[in-house]
């Protein structure tokens, strides 16, 4: 659940896996054996990757660090944002966030406190902060075109080191994934033939590709007297769309693993696992499949879902079906069992996200089964295995909502901060307000969906709040003790534009806020932090692996 999250496209190849080309050079391989089989659950506390870092409580870190450990894991993974740990992109260097970096040092201290291993993914492209300087595609789009963007890379990367030094023994290795800084298979192809010669020259893709056998080059390009000047970045539907997968994978290794290795020597990619579609001369489509490091000697990334290898017609497949396509998967990645140094850090054993509901499932009944039955492929196949949602997690639109960065984020009047570093809250006066203005479409998963949006309270104190959304008052809520959900109609904050308004009506104090329209599950915790129907499961694999 790359949530982002990006992982889901990957996946278009759907039932055209079963046919994949299985052969490989054959290389030496090195199976690297660490001192433990990982066992990996991402945190998020009880916010999503994309709010994390300015949501969590620090009171509240010790004691889900525990919850962790008992659950049988015994290694914290952490998306690390590039933007919001930096900012001002705009300038030409960017500006450090003094308290993002901080609260990284608190959460590393209070893993290694646990007797807790950590990874690291560096470089999540998604944060709501409010002096990015930046927008998701111009990060994207910056690294592979302007050169400074790698100086800015670089910048974050020895901030990052910094704050970790004093708990590397902790590491079980870095990741950097393709899938935040994605812009260019999803993005380029398909802008203006202008805009995308541009990119070629300035990305370096025209000069590199005109070194390739020119006689192809005038076949595939349909010119005799081809140029430096007629080169652009490839539709998807051309024959040398091909070529530019070489490329981009290449300057990815180049520019994004290859310097983060220099500063973090244990640093592996998250590969794609996936395989491009390139147009033959006869009309068909060959699968073109990237580079999987099989001979990275650091632990590299992978990511599995029961639709990975499926038909994706919406079907549900019983735990044999399901097993088979896992190990075929296995057996893809680590060539036949000759590079099993891979951990599954996004095992995705069920996904409800929206817009992919044709993507086959498990069968519910059978989902505890398949999960132990799954314990001797891990085992064989990989050195480790990882929980994305260990906690179901709503997608908040709100930035900064639990005020553990004070006010940044909000305007206001009459309100204060009360509490400590440890857990903040807002105290708001008769009259007093905080707002936020948001595009619906930045902030959450599928705003065009939601007919309802849930706004959950948190409040030690009592009283009466007007809920307003561009001035429009959508809600008057009597706010109870502790956290309560209030339904408000999706369809005035789901705008282009929304700001978003609480006015106190009587004294009130306000721990944390939520705005979303939908929650992401796995089924070991709800997003209240409930046990579910699978943590037992869960914890029996821990037991046995």
């Amino acid at each position: 659940m790359k949530t982002f999250i990006f992982s889901f496209f990957i996946f278009a190849l759907v039932s055209c896996s079963k046919d994949a080309n299985k052969e490989t050079n054959q290389v030496d391989y090195k199976n690297h054996e660490p001192q433990s089989f990982v066992k990996a659950a991402h945190y998020f506390a009880n916010s999503w990757a994309k709010t994390f870092w300015e949501e969590f409580e620090e009171r509240q870190v010790d004691k889900d660090m525990k919850q962790i450990k008992s659950d049988g894991f015994n290694t914290v993974i952490l998306v690390v944002p590039w933007v919001g740990f930096e900012e001002n992109f705009q300038n030409k260097a960017t500006t450090s966030s003094p308290e993002m970096y901080r609260r990284l040092g608190f959460m590393l201290n209070a893993i290694k406190h646990n007797k807790l291993n950590y990874m690291l993914r560096l470089g999540y492209p998604h944060s709501f902060t409010p002096n990015a300087g930046t927008t998701l595609i111009d990060v994207c789009t910056n690294i592979y075109e302007r050169p400074q963007q790698k100086e800015k890379w670089i910048q974050y990367l020895n901030n990052i080191k910094r704050t970790v030094e004093e708990y590397s023994s902790n590491s079980v290795g870095t990741l950097v994934s393709w899938e935040d800084f994605w812009c260019p298979h999803f993005v380029f192809p398909g802008l203006s033939e202008l805009r995308r010669k541009e990119l070629a020259k300035n990305m370096g893709y025209a000069q590199w590709v005109m070194k390739k056998d020119l006689t192809l080059l005038k076949v595939l390009y349909g010119k005799n007297n081809l140029t430096i000047e007629d080169i652009a970045v490839p539709k998807k539907d051309e024959m040398s769309y091909f070529y530019y997968i070489e490329f981009i994978d290449d300057r990815f290794r180049e520019i994004i693993l290859n310097s983060t290795k220099s500063i973090f020597p244990d640093t592996a990619m998250e590969i794609r696992i996936d395989k491009d579609p390139v147009k033959s001369s006869s009309g068909e489509y060959i699968w073109v499949e990237h580079d999987l490091y099989f001979d990275e000697e650091n632990h590299k990334g992978t990511y599995w879902a029961p639709f990975w290898g499926a038909e994706n017609k919406g079907e549900k497949l019983d735990v044999n079906t399901a097993l088979f396509n896992f190990e075929y998967f296995l057996n893809y990645i680590t060539n036949n069992g000759q590079a099993t140094n891979h951990i599954i850090e996004q095992f995705n054993f069920k996904d409800n996200t929206p817009g992919f509901s044709h993507n086959a499932i498990l069968i519910e009944n059978q989902v505890d089964e398949f999960l132990l039955k799954s314990t001797a492929l891990l085992k064989k196949y990989s050195q480790g295995y990882g929980i994305w949602t260990y906690h179901d997690y709503a997608d908040n639109g709100l930035y900064n909502s639990s005020f553990e960065l004070g006010l940044k984020g909000w305007k206001h009047s009459n309100v204060g901060i009360i509490g400590d570093q440890r857990d903040q809250q807002i105290q708001m006066q008769p009259k007093g307000w905080i707002s936020q203005t948001y595009n619906a479409f930045n902030r959450f998963l599928s705003p065009n969906s939601y007919k309802t949006l849930q706004l959950c309270i948190n409040t030690s104190k009592e009283g009466e709040v007007g809920v307003y959304s561009n001035e429009l008052l959508v809600a008057k809520i009597n706010l109870s003790l502790g956290e309560k959900c209030y339904p408000i109609a999706a369809e005035n904050l789901t705008q282009v534009e929304n700001t978003f308004k609480i006015v106190a009506i009587s004294a009130v104090i306000i721990d944390e806020l939520k705005l979303y329209g939908f929650v992401q599950k796995l089924g070991l915790y709800d997003e209240h932090g409930k046990e579910l129907e699978h943590i037992e499961s869960i914890r029996l694999m821990n037991k046995t692996l």
